[in-house]
């Protein structure tokens, strides 16, 4: 998500939470809703190639099903919402995901969380990167000291702009990565590790870049 021109951050923070979020909450069958706000600092960390990607927040919504998530969208509630995003958004990408929880996050503070949006090497297909990013990828991962949580989120749809289908051309990300350390000094550190630079070495394999977002979670259902 992106903030509509002219509204601070905390303009955007304050409509994301108290209308919109009240809105949103209002989805039949939606199971869980969090929203994470993008801290508008350096990524710190890892250092590999940012994909240069700009976003003011990711909204997570979590169904049981694809068949409940589309008919939640069709109702008058999910109606009501959309009308509201022009309200204090310029712009809306959607992916649809399938998530693997490699690490259990850690479900109370204090801790520090990041989102990534990963883009594949471009000599590597699709089904090439998934597969090594599952397998010795996440086992790399879960390796680092320091990493108290880790999600991988494999990009199965997308929408750009919201509404409207695209191929992987139109939004070239493969996956969303969800990381968790105890700090913010923690990721510099982690990575640092061998076990940490073994895992960046691993990942030039198979990412061609990766955006990387320091987020606060405010979970809303």
């Amino acid at each position: 998500m992106n903030r509509k021109a002219g509204l601070t951050v905390d303009q955007f923070r304050s409509h994301w939470i108290s209308v919109h979020g009240a809105l949103v909450s209002k989805l039949p069958r939606l199971r869980r809703y969090e929203q994470n706000h993008v801290i508008h600092a350096p990524q710190g960390g890892s250092g590999f190639k940012s994909g240069g990607d700009r976003v003011d927040g990711f909204s997570e919504l979590h169904f049981d099903h694809d068949d409940d998530m589309r008919e939640a969208l069709a109702t008058q509630a999910a109606k009501s919402m959309v009308e509201n995003e022009v309200n204090f958004l310029a712009q809306v990408r959607v992916v649809t995901v399938e998530r693997i929880e490699v690490v259990p996050p850690p479900t109370t503070g204090p801790f520090n969380k990041r989102i990534s949006l990963v883009r594949r090497r471009s000599d590597i297909s699709h089904g090439d990167f998934v597969r090594e990013w599952q397998g010795i990828h996440a086992q790399l991962i879960r390796s680092i000291p320091g990493v108290i949580g880790y999600r991988q989120n494999v990009i199965v749809g997308r929408q750009s702009p919201k509404g409207r289908e695209v191929d992987y051309d139109g939004l070239p990300i493969d996956g969303v990565v969800e990381l968790w350390f105890p700090n913010p000094d923690a990721p510099a550190t982690a990575f640092a590790s061998p076990e940490g630079k073994e895992a960046l070495v691993h990942t030039s394999t198979i990412a061609g870049a990766i955006t990387t977002f320091p987020v606060e979670p405010l979970l809303i259902v």
